[in-house]
């Protein structure tokens, strides 16, 4: 039987109202390494991108995309990782599969008088904003990449153009009920983040 899923009017973990301010939902984001079996399905993840038209973007080029991974998708995806490394395919397939979804975030660049870091910059912002709104939905994400991020085998994987590159992904599924209170993070040193000319 499948575990029961969060209220979705508020994160879970929190038990706060959800039309909590930006500046709330930012402070008491949190990465959930384990997550449980249960994630946002087509119609879910239609809607929190469709907010994406809000993210600064020079010209408006869109440079982004987002690949959906569930189920045997990602058994490909860990084979994939095993062969640029060539590691233990079982290891990766594992690996994988720490999620029931995986969200790929795709560079897709314009030929544009835009720079590509300007462009690759869009398509962060497009990556950390998907993980508040998650969060804010009461699913549990983390953002992973890594060495093999950009491999051949993977970007194969992926069936990107030439011109595409993979950030990362990112990890999807239930907030375990252990994680569903506030964790307090270290506080700012301001004084080496905010400075003045």
């Amino acid at each position: 039987m499948a575990p029961s899923r969060p209220d979705r009017r508020a994160p879970a973990h929190l038990g706060r109202d959800r039309r909590q301010s930006a500046f709330d939902a930012l402070r008491d984001r949190r990465s959930h390494s384990k997550v449980t079996e249960e994630a946002p399905d087509r119609k879910e993840l239609e809607r929190l991108l469709s907010a994406m038209n809000s993210v600064a973007d020079h010209s408006s080029l869109r440079p982004w995309r987002i690949i959906e991974l569930r189920g045997k998708a990602r058994k490909k995806l860990g084979k994939a990782l095993a062969k640029a490394c060539d590691g233990d395919k079982k290891k990766y397939i594992a690996k994988a599969k720490r999620a029931p979804l995986l969200l790929a975030i795709v560079v897709s660049p314009k030929k544009d008088k835009i720079p590509l870091w300007e462009q690759e910059a869009v398509a962060s912002g497009v990556a950390h904003f998907l993980g508040l709104l998650l969060d804010e939905a009461g699913w549990g994400s983390i953002w992973r990449t890594g060495s093999l991020t950009r491999t051949r085998p993977v970007h194969r994987a992926h069936g990107l153009e030439p011109h595409e590159y993979l950030l990362g992904w990112l990890y999807v599924g239930g907030v375990p009920e252990r994680d569903r209170k506030p964790k307090p993070r270290k506080p700012l040193d301001l004084s080496k983040h905010l400075s003045a000319l």
